[in-house]
């Protein structure tokens, strides 16, 4: 039996085809329920990397879609109005490059730290109720040229 690419370790494939699940689903104006189909499928075929790696590589990378999304409306500047603000928080640090920073705040966002197949995590579905909405204000091209760095386990804070 053939190993699903979800279900191994390799984070930098894991994450092209997450960012090609998102053009996907972006390009052709999916419903929610669309993206909650695609994300159990995504959960089911990445077995136990879906908790280790994966939810947290799909959040990013979905945070990505968004940091570049805000750039191409040029309508929002990503500022935390205070210290205590996770979700603008986590952007910035995707917008930063500052991975681990990010990591760890994506844990705050989803403190009770569930990562199960029955509903999404509170960090995707909040990411999510920012960028379909946003999607439909942007070019797809655009927000793609300006996509920040992908995730890389490697990267320190700053």
């Amino acid at each position: 039996m053939t190993l699903h690419p979800y279900a191994t370790e390799d984070h930098v494939l894991i994450q092209d085809l997450m960012m090609t699940k998102v053009v996907f689903l972006l390009a052709s104006e999916a419903e929610p329920q669309e993206w909650h189909h695609e994300i159990n499928e995504m959960q089911r075929t990445s077995g136990e990397t879906w908790g280790r790696q994966n939810a947290s590589l799909f959040d990013y990378t979905v945070g990505r879609f968004i940091v570049a999304a805000y750039r191409d409306t040029g309508q929002y500047t990503l500022a935390a109005e205070s210290p205590t603000e996770v979700l603008p928080s986590y952007l910035i640090s995707i917008q930063n490059g500052t991975h681990m920073d990010a990591m760890a705040l994506r844990e705050t966002l989803n403190d009770s730290g569930a990562e199960n197949a029955s509903s999404l995590l509170p960090s995707t579905t909040q990411l999510l109720s920012i960028l379909l909405p946003l999607s439909k204000q942007v070019r797809l091209k655009n927000v793609i040229l300006a996509l920040p760095l992908e995730y890389e386990p490697s990267s320190h804070s700053s």
